[in-house]
């Protein structure tokens, strides 16, 4: 069953988390999760990660990313964002 939060919906392998007014970062830190990351504003790039969906960034991230990743120091999604970790 999937629940809907209050800011938006992101999933990490398909496994919803809640992200209650925070960015994807701090939303992931908050569920446990261990994530690279540096500067917290996507110039360092240290939070890369794979993700599918269409984030919505709160600063316009310099750091380095391919097509397919995000920078999760910065993203604040009014979408599904699904979130791949190892």
């Amino acid at each position: 069953m999937l629940e809907i939060y209050s800011r938006f919906i992101m999933r990490v392998n398909n496994t919803p988390i809640p992200t209650d007014s925070c960015t994807a970062l701090v939303a992931l830190e908050r569920a446990g999760y261990k994530v690279n990351s540096e500067c917290r504003n996507g110039y360092c790039g240290a939070c890369r990660l794979k993700a599918t969906g269409t984030p919505t960034y709160l600063n316009d991230p310099i750091g380095y990313k391919q097509d397919g990743e995000i920078l999760v120091c910065c993203v604040d999604s009014q979408s599904d964002i699904d979130i791949e970790l190892p």
